[in-house]
C-alpha cells in the first residue's frame, strides 16, 4: 500500500501526463495498423495475407491479455504489471527487427500484443482516479488522435529510410518512454484511489461520493457490457464506412475527403469534453450522444449524396470522441477501486473485435449494407440501455456528487 501523500498525487498534472503517456505507449501497432501492415509487406517481404495474419496474432495477444485481467487484476500489483508489459513490448519490438520468418514474426507480435491488453485498461483506471474525469478522458482521446496524426506522418519516413527497423525502433522508444512514467502507476488496485478520495474529500465531492456509493452488484454485469455493445456498433460501422458510401453512389474523392475531414471533427469532439468537463453532467451527454450517433448511422441507409455522407462521417467522428469520454468517466465513477473500468475496458476490446466480424457476417454476399447500419444502431441502443440504470441510480443516490452525477 502506498502512502497517503503519494496517493494524493492522483489529481496532479504529473499524474495525468503519466497516465496519458502510458496509454499511448502500448497500442502503437494498432493505432498505426495500416502503415505497419504495409511496411511488413514492403520491407519484410510478407504477402498481404501473411501481414494480416501477423496483425491478427497481435490482436489475439491483446484480447487474451485483457481477458486474463478479469481473473487477477484485483490480486496483482498494477505498477509491476505495467512495467513488465512495457518492458516486454520494448524487447518484442527490438526482436521483431531480426525476425524474418512469417511464423516466428507472428509469435513475436502475439507476445507484443500482450502489453496493450494489460496496459490500456489500467491507464483508463488511472484517469478514472482523477477528480475531473470527463475533462481528463477527453484529453486521453484527444492525445490519442494527435499521436495518430504525428505517427502517420513520421512512420512512412522512417520506414522509407530504415526499412521495417525504423518503425519498430520508434515503437520500442515510445514504449520505453511509457516505462519511465510507470512510477505514477498505483501500486494497488484500489488503495491509492481510496486514499486519494479520502485525502481530497472537501475539494473533490464527486470522488468522495464514488468512494461512499459504490454501484450495487446487481447493476455491475450489465454496466460492464456497455462498452462492449458500444464498440460493436462503432467499429462495425467504421470498418465499412468507405464501402457503404461507395455502394450508395458517392464518388471516391468525396469519400476520402469526408473521412480525412472527420478526423478534425474527432479532435473537436474530444476537446469539447475538455472544455465542458462535468458541467453538463453525464446522463444527458451520454443519452444525447448515443441517440445522435444512431441518427448519423441511419443517414447512411439508401442512396447517398456526397453531402449526406460527409455530414454522417463528421457527426460520427465528433460524437464518438465526445461520448466515449463520458462513458469512461461514468463507469469509473461507479467504483472507486478502478476495477469496474478495467472490466469494462476488457468488454470494449471484445467489442472492437466482434463489431467488424459481426458486420461481415451480416453482410455476407448480399452487399446489403442496411443490415450493417441497422445492427450497429441496435448495438448502440443496447449500450444505452446497459448504462442508463447505473446513471439513474447514481443520480438518485449521489446528489452530493455535483454535476458529474446528474
Amino acid at each position: 500500500m502506498v502512502s497517503r501523500s503519494a496517493a494524493s498525487g492522483s489529481d496532479t498534472l504529473g499524474f495525468l501526463i503519466a497516465a496519458l503517456v502510458i496509454h499511448l505507449s502500448a497500442p502503437q501497432a494498432f493505432i498505426t495498423a495500416p502503415v505497419f501492415v504495409e511496411a511488413m509487406v514492403k520491407w519484410a517481404q510478407l504477402t498481404p495475407a501473411q501481414a494480416g495474419y501477423v496483425q491478427a496474432a497481435e490482436a489475439l495477444g491483446k484480447a487474451l491479455a485483457a481477458i486474463s485481467l478479469l481473473f487477477f487484476v484485483h490480486r496483482i500489483e498494477w505498477r509491476r504489471l505495467v512495467r513488465f508489459a512495457l518492458a516486454l513490448l520494448v524487447v518484442g519490438n527490438l526482436v521483431s527487427i531480426f525476425v524474418t520468418d512469417f511464423t516466428a514474426l507472428a509469435v513475436v507480435r502475439f507476445v507484443c500484443g500482450i502489453a496493450p491488453g494489460m496496459v490500456v485498461p489500467i491507464a483508463y483506471a488511472m484517469v478514472g482516479m482523477t477528480g475531473k474525469r470527463e475533462r481528463n478522458f477527453g484529453w486521453l482521446l484527444t492525445t490519442l488522435l494527435m499521436y495518430g496524426a504525428v505517427a502517420f506522418t513520421v512512420l512512412p519516413v522512417l520506414y522509407g529510410k530504415f526499412g521495417l527497423a525504423g518503425g519498430l525502433v520508434f515503437y520500442a522508444a515510445f514504449a520505453l518512454i511509457g516505462l519511465l512514467a510507470t512510477r505514477a502507476v498505483p501500486a494497488t488496485a484500489g488503495g491509492d484511489a481510496a486514499a486519494s478520495a479520502d485525502a481530497q474529500s472537501n475539494a473533490r465531492a464527486d470522488a468522495a461520493s464514488a468512494a461512499l456509493h459504490t454501484l450495487p452488484s446487481r447493476l455491475r454485469p450489465v454496466t460492464v457490457l456497455t462498452l462492449g455493445f458500444y464498440f460493436i456498433g462503432m467499429m462495425g460501422a467504421w470498418a465499412y464506412f468507405s464501402l457503404i458510401a461507395a455502394a450508395g453512389g458517392v464518388a471516391e474523392s468525396s469519400i476520402s475527403g469526408a473521412l480525412a475531414g472527420s478526423q478534425i471533427f474527432g479532435v473537436l469532439g474530444g476537446l469539447l469534453v475538455v472544455v465542458t468537463g462535468a458541467r453538463l453532467g453525464r446522463l444527458w451527454p451520454i443519452t444525447a450522444g448515443l441517440l445522435a450517433t444512431v441518427s448519423a448511422l441511419l443517414l447512411l441507409e439508401g442512396h447517398l449524396s456526397a453531402l449526406t455522407f460527409t455530414v454522417s462521417a463528421f457527426a460520427f467522428a465528433f460524437l464518438w470522441n465526445h461520448t466515449h469520454p463520458y462513458l469512461l468517466s461514468a463507469i469509473s465513477s461507479f467504483d472507486h477501486t478502478g476495477k469496474l473500468v478495467v472490466y469494462s475496458t476488457v468488454a470494449q476490446m471484445c467489442g472492437v473485435a466482434i463489431g467488424p466480424a459481426l458486420a461481415a457476417r451480416l453482410l455476407g454476399e448480399s452487399g446489403d449494407y442496411t443490415r450493417v447500419t441497422s445492427m450497429c444502431a441496435l448495438a448502440l441502443g443496447i449500450a444505452l440501455a446497459c448504462i442508463l440504470p447505473a446513471l439513474l441510480w447514481q443520480r438518485r443516490t449521489a446528489p452530493v456528487a455535483g454535476p458529474g452525477g446528474r
